[in-house]
């Protein structure tokens, strides 16, 4: 594909992952609520009933759509952006657009190796440097933090949660609001780093150079 088919593929997928992440960002406050109800015994999406109780089950359910949208969404615009680094012969890439994604499924590797390819595509993107060398910016960093931080809260509070004791019902419903909380900063995070990464690829001279 020439120059102008890159941008305006990587247009089209910045506005689909931009649209989707906030579609995951709305639910995911749904759910929140829904967990606290469900820690303070106000809402029981499992046995119970009740309006209340059933508009927390949609709530789950929606988010579970939103977060599959969001990730297909994402990794399409991670693919293309990655794709016109490599289409516009930049130098020192270690990541091909389909590991860049690819990463984010392996078990252990994916606990860095993502946030590896996200420093490479937005150092490289902006042209801060070489893509591969140095200490990410603090961009990348803090989308990475909440990432893993809230996903391991959210996982604790989730088997907490498991348990047939009240309290520990309770713990386990605010850690999985709170976890799920932070992975929503995460979420605002990574639309910085897409915004970014877009206007760094398409911007007068900075794409001249990306897609020379």
């Amino acid at each position: 594909m020439d120059y102008h088919e890159n941008l305006r593929l990587l247009a089209a997928r910045t506005r689909f992952a931009v649209v989707a992440i906030w579609g995951a960002i709305a639910t995911a406050g749904l759910v929140i609520i829904g967990s606290l109800l469900e820690a303070f015994g106000i809402a029981d999406s499992m046995y119970g009933t009740a309006p209340l109780d059933l508009v927390v089950m949609f709530s789950y359910l929606a988010f579970m759509l939103a977060a599959v949208i969001s990730i297909v969404c994402v990794g399409m615009w991670i693919y293309r952006a990655h794709a016109n680094l490599w289409d516009g012969g930049t130098q020192g890439l270690e990541f091909t657009p389909g590991w860049a994604v690819g990463w984010y499924f392996i078990p252990f590797a994916s606990l860095f190796k993502p946030y590896q390819a996200m420093q490479e595509l937005f150092t490289a993107s902006r042209l801060e440097g070489s893509p591969s060398v140095g200490t990410a910016p603090f961009a990348v960093r803090k989308w990475w933090a909440c990432w893993l931080g809230g996903n391991v809260l959210a996982n604790i509070g989730s088997k907490i949660s498991d348990s047939a004791n009240p309290d520990t019902i309770m713990t386990g419903g605010i850690l999985s609001a709170v976890g799920l909380a932070i992975v929503v900063a995460a979420a605002v995070f990574l639309l910085q780093l897409i915004r970014e990464v877009y206007a760094g690829q398409i911007g007068g001279a900075t794409a001249a150079q990306v897609f020379a």
